[in-house]
């Protein structure tokens, strides 16, 4: 699939949504995880202590959420944070300890800030 996309291409994003970060193209992001008790990952009936996933962001698709969690990953906002969700449909992390329901910045002029001072990112919906 990415060899059909044209060399230097990438998604237009509104002017509006400039100071966002943006993702142009793919990248690949590594996770490791760790239970906080140390006991292990039981996969397939193999025990892990710690379950490494690899995950490629498309920028194509959705250029400002991905380069939002692209950001945030290269600055360790997920290093050492507690999974809030893990039921063997999905893992969900990103709440911090605290007042706040997700990442802290300077409020972006084009979406403004959460009630505790939040990073806000547009819904990259295509709706037709």
């Amino acid at each position: 699939e990415e060899q059909m996309v044209p060399a230097g291409y990438s998604t237009p994003v509104p002017e509006t949504y400039s100071d966002l970060p943006q993702l142009k193209g793919r990248a690949t992001v590594e996770f490791i995880v760790t239970k906080p008790d140390k006991e292990p990952y039981t996969i397939e009936g193999k025990n892990y202590d710690q379950a490494k996933m690899t995950m490629v962001i498309d920028g194509y698709a959705a250029p400002i959420t991905g380069g939002n969690f692209v950001e945030l990953v290269s600055k360790g906002f997920y290093t050492n944070m507690k999974i809030q969700r893990a039921d063997g449909f999905v893992v969900q992390t990103g709440d911090p300890e605290g007042p706040a329901e997700g990442y802290v910045a300077p409020p972006s002029r084009s979406v403004g800030k959460g009630r505790n001072g939040e990073r806000l990112i547009p819904s990259e919906i295509f709706v037709k």
